[in-house]
């Protein structure tokens, strides 16, 4: 685990309590009738009291316009404004004192980046790189923590131990739950071993890889732009020559990461690369590029994306340039314009 060590003057972090998830919620649902039910209340109150002033209505009906009007401001209040719940606040408070606590630039960005995440209720992802980019930061801020300071590896661990399991909804609408298992593991100084693999292309698959990386494939890309196992099987059998290169997790055999290509009219195309957003900073991901790069170097090789999709300036660092926009090539699911690349050879990096 990598750490620069903390500079900033020492002042013992104190781990908070960690709420309860169901009494979080419960007390949170408490605050907002009883904030609903008194504004109710101060309106019809107030309606009440200019029908007593004499304003040429009924006591009834002055009530009942003061009530309407607090029923509208109560869920207009609620609609719109954030009241975060113990347990949101609890991660916030967290999140802040140990932002204080390191003087790590990219922890403390890490940092900023995660309160923007859970300052609203932590529950749904609005697109699937919001996933990826969550893990990413607290891979960042894992491997930045100073192994000096035990009352912030206590902290973090706990946030990081509270964290996993959360319910949480993708963008496909899915409940799925959050791990930090691999931030966890990396944190207790476990080393990942990942090993690279090239799958055959022509049968004799294992029918258990092909179902882990379509599952990847649907959590990374989501349901309408993942491939399906029998997808996956055609791609590579049919077309030809083609490959898929995977990493896996050398204890488990578990695959974190996959790529796969097949050439079609000359041109080498690789419809994915992806890796587990649980596996984000580990370098999975530009492994599996780097050797696919590698086996066809030379190749004139294509890759579309989403635009909006950030691996566009990993594959521009590697030397690929953006050679047209595709105006809604994504017309299933979020409808998104698409970006072609094309691999330009004379600028890829040394050691290609």
């Amino acid at each position: 685990m990598s750490s620069v060590t903390n500079q900033l003057p020492y002042e013992e972090i104190k781990t908070p309590p960690v709420p309860s998830r169901i009494s979080s919620s419960l007390i949170q649902l408490i605050e907002r009738v009883v904030l609903a039910v008194t504004l109710i209340g101060f309106s019809a109150a107030s309606g009440t009291f200019v029908a007593l002033s004499n304003f040429s209505i009924t006591i009834i009906s002055g009530a009942m316009v003061g009530g309407g009007v607090g029923l509208v401001v109560s869920f207009a209040l609620l609609y719109f404004m954030h009241f975060p719940s113990k347990l949101t606040q609890y991660r916030l408070d967290t999140l802040e004192k140990l932002e204080k606590a390191t003087g790590n630039p990219r922890a403390r960005y890490a940092f900023r980046n995660l309160k923007q995440f859970f300052h609203y209720p932590f529950k749904k992802f609005g697109h699937h790189y919001d996933h990826h980019l969550l893990h990413s930061e607290l891979t960042a801020v894992t491997q930045a923590i100073d192994p000096q300071r035990q009352d912030v590896i206590k902290a973090w661990l706990q946030f990081l131990k509270h964290l996993n399991g959360s319910a949480i909804t993708n963008a496909d609408g899915d409940i799925t739950p959050f791990s930090t298992e691999v931030q966890q593991a990396l944190f207790s100084g476990k080393r990942l071993i990942v090993e690279h693999q090239w799958l055959s292309g022509w049968g004799g698959y294992d029918e258990d890889d092909l179902e882990q990386i379509a599952e990847l494939s649907k959590s990374s890309f989501g349901k309408h732009d993942a491939f399906t196992k029998e997808q996956l099987e055609a791609t590579l059998s049919q077309s030809k020559p083609s490959g898929c290169m995977v990493a896996r997790e050398q204890n488990t055999g578990k695959i974190l990461g996959y790529g796969f290509y097949y050439i079609e009219n000359g041109i080498l195309h690789i419809p994915q690369i992806a890796r587990k957003p649980e596996a984000a900073r580990l370098g999975i991901g530009l492994e599996i590029l780097t050797e696919i790069l590698r086996y066809n170097k030379g190749q004139n090789i294509q890759v579309t994306l989403r635009a909006q999709n950030p691996f566009i300036r990993r594959l521009q660092n590697f030397g690929f340039t953006s050679v047209q926009t595709l105006p809604k090539y994504y017309h299933v699911g979020p409808s998104e314009d698409g970006v072609l690349l094309q691999m330009d050879w004379s600028k890829a990096p040394n050691g290609l």
